[in-house]
Protein backbone atom coordinates (compact mmCIF):
# COMPACT_ATOMS: atom_id res chain seq x y z
CA UNK A 1 0.00 0.00 0.00
CA UNK A 2 1.27 3.38 -1.22
CA UNK A 3 0.30 6.98 0.04
CA UNK A 4 0.77 9.82 -2.29
CA UNK A 5 0.67 13.90 -1.95
CA UNK A 6 1.67 15.70 -3.47
CA UNK A 7 2.12 19.31 -1.26
CA UNK A 8 3.07 22.67 -1.39
CA UNK A 9 1.26 23.69 1.62
CA UNK A 10 0.92 19.80 3.08
CA UNK A 11 -0.13 16.90 5.50
CA UNK A 12 1.71 13.82 5.49
CA UNK A 13 1.29 10.52 7.69
CA UNK A 14 4.19 9.89 9.81
CA UNK A 15 5.98 7.76 12.25
CA UNK A 16 8.54 8.33 14.60
CA UNK A 17 18.45 3.17 18.97
CA UNK A 18 23.40 -0.78 19.61
CA UNK A 19 26.17 1.86 19.88
CA UNK A 20 28.62 2.52 17.54
CA UNK A 21 27.72 0.51 14.44
CA UNK A 22 24.96 -0.93 12.30
CA UNK A 23 23.94 -4.04 12.53
CA UNK A 24 25.62 -6.36 9.99
CA UNK A 25 22.68 -7.27 7.51
CA UNK A 26 22.03 -3.14 7.38
CA UNK A 27 25.71 -1.84 6.25
CA UNK A 28 26.20 -0.23 2.64
CA UNK A 29 23.48 0.80 0.78
CA UNK A 30 21.13 -1.30 3.24
CA UNK A 31 20.03 -3.62 0.71
CA UNK A 32 21.41 -7.11 1.36
CA UNK A 33 17.91 -8.55 3.53
CA UNK A 34 16.40 -8.16 -0.02
CA UNK A 35 15.10 -10.35 -2.64
CA UNK A 36 16.81 -10.95 -5.36
CA UNK A 37 15.76 -9.26 -8.62
CA UNK A 38 16.30 -10.75 -12.33
CA UNK A 39 17.10 -8.24 -15.05
CA UNK A 40 13.54 -8.65 -16.11
CA UNK A 41 10.96 -8.64 -13.42
CA UNK A 42 8.00 -10.25 -14.69
CA UNK A 43 5.74 -10.64 -11.93
CA UNK A 44 5.61 -6.64 -11.16
CA UNK A 45 6.22 -5.86 -14.36
CA UNK A 46 9.03 -3.24 -13.48
CA UNK A 47 10.93 -1.98 -16.31
CA UNK A 48 15.15 -2.17 -16.45
CA UNK A 49 17.25 -1.50 -19.30
CA UNK A 50 20.94 -1.80 -18.88
CA UNK A 51 22.98 0.69 -20.73
CA UNK A 52 25.16 -0.04 -23.48
CA UNK A 53 26.20 3.48 -23.45
CA UNK A 54 28.61 3.74 -19.79
CA UNK A 55 31.79 5.92 -19.33
CA UNK A 56 33.91 6.03 -16.05
CA UNK A 57 35.19 9.19 -15.12
CA UNK A 58 37.06 11.31 -13.01
CA UNK A 59 34.96 14.53 -12.23
CA UNK A 60 37.29 15.63 -8.81
CA UNK A 61 40.78 15.16 -7.33
CA UNK A 62 40.51 15.88 -3.73
CA UNK A 63 43.77 15.55 -1.46
CA UNK A 64 42.26 11.91 -0.18
CA UNK A 65 40.19 10.81 -2.96
CA UNK A 66 40.15 10.61 -6.57
CA UNK A 67 36.55 10.70 -6.89
CA UNK A 68 34.99 8.65 -10.23
CA UNK A 69 31.38 8.43 -11.64
CA UNK A 70 29.85 6.32 -14.04
CA UNK A 71 28.19 8.21 -16.81
CA UNK A 72 24.94 5.66 -18.45
CA UNK A 73 23.60 7.02 -21.58
CA UNK A 74 20.00 6.11 -22.82
CA UNK A 75 19.80 5.15 -26.81
CA UNK A 76 19.70 8.25 -29.06
CA UNK A 77 20.61 11.32 -29.67
CA UNK A 78 19.30 13.10 -27.16
CA UNK A 79 19.40 15.50 -25.43
CA UNK A 80 18.89 14.06 -22.18
CA UNK A 81 17.68 15.12 -18.83
CA UNK A 82 20.38 13.79 -16.24
CA UNK A 83 20.33 12.08 -12.54
CA UNK A 84 23.30 12.28 -10.54
CA UNK A 85 22.59 9.16 -8.15
CA UNK A 86 24.24 9.23 -4.82
CA UNK A 87 24.41 5.83 -3.54
CA UNK A 88 24.32 5.08 0.25
CA UNK A 89 26.13 3.31 3.05
CA UNK A 90 25.90 5.40 6.46
CA UNK A 91 28.63 7.61 5.17
CA UNK A 92 31.13 4.89 5.47
CA UNK A 93 30.69 3.88 1.83
CA UNK A 94 30.08 4.80 -1.63
CA UNK A 95 29.61 2.37 -3.79
CA UNK A 96 28.15 3.15 -7.18
CA UNK A 97 28.35 -0.60 -8.26
CA UNK A 98 25.39 -1.25 -5.43
CA UNK A 99 22.15 -3.49 -6.04
CA UNK A 100 20.42 0.20 -5.78
CA UNK A 101 22.23 2.33 -7.82
CA UNK A 102 22.03 -0.38 -10.64
CA UNK A 103 18.53 -1.12 -10.86
CA UNK A 104 17.58 2.81 -10.29
CA UNK A 105 20.11 3.37 -13.32
CA UNK A 106 18.25 0.59 -15.35
CA UNK A 107 14.88 1.99 -14.33
CA UNK A 108 15.91 5.87 -15.42
CA UNK A 109 17.27 4.65 -18.74
CA UNK A 110 13.51 2.70 -19.57
CA UNK A 111 12.58 6.61 -19.71
CA UNK A 112 15.30 8.49 -21.39
CA UNK A 113 16.90 9.46 -18.72
CA UNK A 114 20.80 9.64 -18.07
CA UNK A 115 22.54 8.95 -14.81
CA UNK A 116 26.02 9.74 -13.73
CA UNK A 117 26.32 7.57 -10.56
CA UNK A 118 29.43 9.06 -8.32
CA UNK A 119 31.40 8.21 -5.31
CA UNK A 120 32.06 10.88 -2.38
CA UNK A 121 34.40 11.22 0.75
CA UNK A 122 33.32 9.09 3.35
CA UNK A 123 34.40 8.71 6.98
CA UNK A 124 37.57 6.80 6.53
CA UNK A 125 38.63 9.80 4.12
CA UNK A 126 38.88 12.32 7.22
CA UNK A 127 41.37 12.90 9.83
CA UNK A 128 40.00 15.36 11.63
CA UNK A 129 36.06 15.68 11.68
CA UNK A 130 33.60 16.51 10.48
CA UNK A 131 33.22 14.68 7.54
CA UNK A 132 30.73 17.26 6.96
CA UNK A 133 30.24 19.40 4.12
CA UNK A 134 32.60 17.38 2.09
CA UNK A 135 30.76 14.89 0.20
CA UNK A 136 28.12 17.59 -0.30
CA UNK A 137 30.68 19.70 -1.80
CA UNK A 138 31.46 16.66 -4.13
CA UNK A 139 28.27 16.47 -5.12
CA UNK A 140 28.03 20.24 -6.05
CA UNK A 141 30.99 19.52 -8.34
CA UNK A 142 29.36 16.79 -9.99
CA UNK A 143 26.77 19.27 -11.08
CA UNK A 144 29.28 21.21 -12.49
CA UNK A 145 31.11 18.71 -13.70
CA UNK A 146 27.84 17.71 -15.93
CA UNK A 147 27.24 20.65 -16.49
CA UNK A 148 30.77 21.98 -17.90
CA UNK A 149 30.40 18.07 -20.18
CA UNK A 150 26.70 18.90 -21.16
CA UNK A 151 27.07 19.38 -25.05
CA UNK A 152 30.03 16.69 -25.31
CA UNK A 153 27.72 14.10 -23.89
CA UNK A 154 24.00 15.19 -24.94
CA UNK A 155 22.56 16.17 -21.80
CA UNK A 156 20.71 18.71 -20.63
CA UNK A 157 22.38 21.11 -18.74
CA UNK A 158 18.63 23.08 -17.20
CA UNK A 159 17.63 19.36 -16.59
CA UNK A 160 20.41 18.31 -14.26
CA UNK A 161 18.77 16.44 -11.00
CA UNK A 162 20.08 15.12 -7.42
CA UNK A 163 18.74 11.65 -6.11
CA UNK A 164 20.19 9.55 -3.23
CA UNK A 165 18.76 6.95 -0.84
CA UNK A 166 20.06 6.98 3.01
CA UNK A 167 23.14 9.09 3.21
CA UNK A 168 22.79 9.21 -0.28
CA UNK A 169 19.72 10.93 0.10
CA UNK A 170 20.86 13.46 2.84
CA UNK A 171 23.36 14.76 0.65
CA UNK A 172 21.51 14.79 -2.32
CA UNK A 173 19.03 17.18 -0.50
CA UNK A 174 21.88 19.26 1.48
CA UNK A 175 23.51 19.99 -2.31
CA UNK A 176 20.17 20.92 -3.81
CA UNK A 177 19.37 23.21 -1.24
CA UNK A 178 23.12 24.88 -1.90
CA UNK A 179 25.18 23.51 0.99
CA UNK A 180 27.82 22.57 -1.27
CA UNK A 181 28.34 26.35 -2.26
CA UNK A 182 32.01 26.49 -0.70
CA UNK A 183 32.79 24.06 -3.06
CA UNK A 184 36.04 25.54 -5.30
CA UNK A 185 35.42 22.46 -7.67
CA UNK A 186 39.11 23.20 -9.44
CA UNK A 187 38.47 24.58 -13.02
CA UNK A 188 34.86 24.58 -12.69
CA UNK A 189 34.09 26.80 -10.30
CA UNK A 190 31.95 29.24 -12.53
CA UNK A 191 29.72 26.55 -13.07
CA UNK A 192 25.96 26.87 -11.96
CA UNK A 193 25.28 24.78 -8.65
CA UNK A 194 21.58 25.08 -9.09
CA UNK A 195 19.61 21.74 -10.10
CA UNK A 196 16.52 20.90 -11.67
CA UNK A 197 14.85 18.60 -8.44
CA UNK A 198 15.93 16.59 -5.73
CA UNK A 199 14.87 12.86 -5.30
CA UNK A 200 15.07 11.91 -1.01
CA UNK A 201 14.73 8.64 -0.52
CA UNK A 202 15.02 8.29 3.05
CA UNK A 203 17.69 10.01 3.80
CA UNK A 204 18.41 11.62 7.17
CA UNK A 205 17.52 15.40 7.78
CA UNK A 206 17.76 16.54 11.36
CA UNK A 207 20.47 15.56 13.30
CA UNK A 208 19.74 16.44 16.71
CA UNK A 209 16.35 14.33 16.69
CA UNK A 210 17.35 11.13 14.36
CA UNK A 211 18.30 9.34 18.43
CA UNK A 212 14.55 10.36 19.77
CA UNK A 213 12.95 9.33 16.34
CA UNK A 214 14.88 5.84 15.95
CA UNK A 215 14.11 5.02 19.96
CA UNK A 216 10.40 6.04 19.04
CA UNK A 217 10.31 4.03 15.65
CA UNK A 218 11.95 0.96 18.21
CA UNK A 219 15.24 0.69 16.56
CA UNK A 220 17.92 -0.84 17.68
CA UNK A 221 20.69 1.63 17.00
CA UNK A 222 20.79 3.92 20.38
CA UNK A 223 21.59 7.57 19.11
CA UNK A 224 23.70 7.83 16.15
CA UNK A 225 26.07 5.33 14.87
CA UNK A 226 29.97 6.22 14.59
CA UNK A 227 30.17 7.14 10.76
CA UNK A 228 27.28 9.67 11.61
CA UNK A 229 29.29 11.22 14.72
CA UNK A 230 31.93 11.57 12.18
CA UNK A 231 30.00 12.70 9.58
CA UNK A 232 28.75 15.73 12.04
CA UNK A 233 31.77 16.04 14.24
CA UNK A 234 28.96 15.57 17.46
CA UNK A 235 26.53 12.55 18.96
CA UNK A 236 24.03 15.82 18.22
CA UNK A 237 22.61 14.94 21.92
CA UNK A 238 22.65 19.26 22.20
CA UNK A 239 19.61 20.50 20.00
CA UNK A 240 21.51 23.83 19.54
CA UNK A 241 24.97 22.05 18.56
CA UNK A 242 25.82 24.11 16.00
CA UNK A 243 27.84 21.76 13.88
CA UNK A 244 24.43 19.62 13.67
CA UNK A 245 22.39 22.24 12.56
CA UNK A 246 24.60 23.61 10.11
CA UNK A 247 24.93 19.88 8.64
CA UNK A 248 21.05 20.01 8.96
CA UNK A 249 18.43 21.05 6.15
CA UNK A 250 17.15 23.89 8.34
CA UNK A 251 20.20 25.84 8.02
CA UNK A 252 19.87 25.70 3.83
CA UNK A 253 16.52 26.15 2.88
CA UNK A 254 15.24 29.03 0.80
CA UNK A 255 12.07 30.09 -1.76
CA UNK A 256 14.99 29.52 -4.60
CA UNK A 257 15.77 25.94 -3.46
CA UNK A 258 14.21 23.11 -6.28
CA UNK A 259 11.33 21.04 -5.97
CA UNK A 260 11.46 17.78 -3.86
CA UNK A 261 10.43 14.54 -4.52
CA UNK A 262 10.54 12.29 -1.12
CA UNK A 263 10.36 8.68 -0.47
CA UNK A 264 10.28 6.31 2.93
CA UNK A 265 8.72 3.41 4.36
CA UNK A 266 6.76 3.51 7.65
CA UNK A 267 8.90 -0.19 8.86
CA UNK A 268 12.27 1.77 8.01
CA UNK A 269 13.51 1.99 12.21
CA UNK A 270 17.47 3.02 10.92
CA UNK A 271 15.77 5.80 9.46
CA UNK A 272 12.04 6.45 10.75
CA UNK A 273 10.13 8.41 8.26
CA UNK A 274 9.71 10.82 10.69
CA UNK A 275 13.41 12.21 9.24
CA UNK A 276 11.41 12.73 6.10
CA UNK A 277 7.82 14.51 7.52
CA UNK A 278 10.20 16.88 9.09
CA UNK A 279 12.18 17.44 5.64
CA UNK A 280 8.39 18.45 4.09
CA UNK A 281 7.80 20.47 7.17
CA UNK A 282 10.62 22.00 6.42
CA UNK A 283 10.16 22.92 2.85
CA UNK A 284 6.64 24.06 3.67
CA UNK A 285 7.28 27.85 4.60
CA UNK A 286 9.19 28.43 1.49
CA UNK A 287 6.76 27.04 -0.63
CA UNK A 288 8.84 24.93 -2.14
CA UNK A 289 6.67 21.82 -3.99
CA UNK A 290 6.80 19.08 -2.63
CA UNK A 291 5.78 15.46 -3.36
CA UNK A 292 6.15 12.67 -0.62
CA UNK A 293 5.76 8.92 -1.42
CA UNK A 294 4.95 6.49 2.13
CA UNK A 295 5.18 2.78 1.50
CA UNK A 296 3.92 0.65 3.74
CA UNK A 297 6.34 -1.59 6.10
CA UNK A 298 9.26 -2.15 4.37
CA UNK A 299 12.85 -2.03 6.22
CA UNK A 300 15.24 0.50 5.57
CA UNK A 301 17.28 -0.22 2.25
CA UNK A 302 13.90 -1.06 0.12
CA UNK A 303 15.28 0.99 -2.87
CA UNK A 304 17.01 -2.22 -4.48
CA UNK A 305 13.94 -4.35 -4.24
CA UNK A 306 12.76 -3.35 -8.17
CA UNK A 307 10.53 -6.79 -8.14
CA UNK A 308 8.26 -5.72 -5.00
CA UNK A 309 5.21 -4.43 -6.64
CA UNK A 310 5.37 -1.47 -3.98
CA UNK A 311 9.09 -0.52 -5.15
CA UNK A 312 8.32 -0.55 -9.22
CA UNK A 313 5.35 1.98 -7.67
CA UNK A 314 7.46 4.16 -6.43
CA UNK A 315 9.74 4.25 -9.44
CA UNK A 316 7.32 4.98 -11.40
CA UNK A 317 5.77 7.79 -9.71
CA UNK A 318 9.89 9.07 -9.11
CA UNK A 319 10.27 8.61 -13.18
CA UNK A 320 7.13 10.66 -14.08
CA UNK A 321 7.65 13.55 -11.40
CA UNK A 322 11.17 13.99 -12.97
CA UNK A 323 9.80 14.10 -16.79
CA UNK A 324 7.06 16.37 -15.55
CA UNK A 325 9.74 18.70 -14.36
CA UNK A 326 11.38 18.22 -17.62
CA UNK A 327 9.56 20.49 -20.87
Amino acid sequence: MLLWLTLTACTASESGPAEGTLPEDTRGDGDSRLPQDSQQNEDSGAKRCPSDREELVVYRETRTKTLQGKLSLPPGEGPFPVVVLIPGGAFASADFHSRSVTVATERLLCDNIAVFAITYRVSSDVVNPPLYPEPVTDATCAVRWLRSHAQEYSIRADRIFLSGESAGGHIAAMAGLGAGISADCEQLAGEPIAVAGVLDFYGPTNWTTLGQDRAAAGSEIQGMIDPEKIYTGSDCLNPTDPLCLQAGVDAWISGDDPPFFIAHSTGDTIIPPAQSTYLRQSLEPAGLPTQIVIVQNLEHGWAGALSEPEVAAVYDEAVEWILALTP
